[in-house]
């Protein structure tokens, strides 16, 4: 079975890369011919995925005619579409903001919403998806995120956030790092591709730079933090740790935030329950 996993970007840490990284690496273990088309393609998250798995820029590839695409973002769903028009094509729905949008178009089969209030929030505005979406949670890769550990006796309650400083997070790390400095005894681990604060890193945050292996600061924290239900809040369950997870809007203006214990149903986060998952929607048409 040959199937094709497109997105904006595949160089960074985060959101969709994550997902289409995990989706990519069990989809091949299941012997399917995978490749991964994208915009801007580098870093560690393209040097850990599978030599085995063909990665192309999107204007750069040679012909081919796979059965399954799957899609993440409008304007990679739209190249495919006229790419591929043979083939089944999917759309994953990996968050309410705008510039997520999903594509309004018959040849798409299915779309995938990464959480259940994904998916009731573009029903409600699209009457075309409804019957046409199905929740597939973020998958997490179980042998690298679990609670088979001995763990550290922090001194202080630590918090760990895992991503990047953009407008969208940016109010959060704040309010993070302001409740962090008003409490002796908190700690905050900001794990960024870049110190926001430079030399004048506030009391009681420590930084550290993006890196692959996190697995012993997720296991090490006392929480996690993030926006959305995001990778990390679902690491962090895996691993026995509480989420702090906060919602904001597009301007990344904080809306609510509440702490999210570890939910019954953890096997649902798991990659390879995410794989099979997908390829039974795939199946079901």
């Amino acid at each position: 079975m040959k199937i094709v996993l497109t997105l904006n970007n595949y160089k960074y840490l985060t959101g969709a890369e994550l997902w289409t990284y995990e989706l990519a690496r069990e989809l091949f273990k299941r012997n399917a011919e995978v490749t991964i088309l994208a915009n801007q393609i580098g870093g560690e998250i393209a040097a850990k995925t599978p030599s085995e798995v063909n990665i192309y820029p999107f204007f750069d590839h040679p012909e081919f005619e796979p059965d399954l695409v799957i899609n993440s973002q409008p304007q990679p769903t739209s190249y495919a579409l006229k790419a591929f028009p043979n083939a089944f094509h999917m759309q994953v729905l990996h968050s309410l903001l705008s510039y997520e949008e999903p594509l309004i178009d018959e040849k798409i089969g299915k779309y995938i919403a990464v959480r259940p209030e994904i998916k009731k929030f573009w029903n409600d505005r699209y009457k075309e998806l409804n019957g046409k979406t199905a929740v597939v949670w973020n998958g997490v890769d179980t042998t690298r995120f679990n609670t088979d550990y001995t763990p550290r006796k922090n001194k202080k309650y630590t918090t760990l956030f895992v991503g990047t400083f953009d407008h969208l997070r940016r109010d959060v790390i704040m309010d993070l790092v302001k409740d962090a400095a008003e409490s002796e005894g908190h700690v905050l681990k900001l794990v960024l591709p870049l110190n926001p604060f430079g030399e004048n890193l506030p009391n009681n945050v420590e930084f550290l730079h993006s890196r692959w292996n996190i697995e012993d600061l997720v296991k090490e924290c006392d929480e996690t933090a993030g926006i959305f239900v995001g990778r990390t809040t679902i690491e962090g369950w895996l691993c026995g740790k509480p989420g702090l997870v906060y919602d904001v809007d597009e301007q990344g203006h904080i809306l609510q935030k509440a702490t999210y214990d570890i939910p019954k149903n953890i096997e649902l986060f798991d990659s390879k329950y995410m794989a099979e998952s997908v390829l039974k929607e795939y199946e079901f048409v």
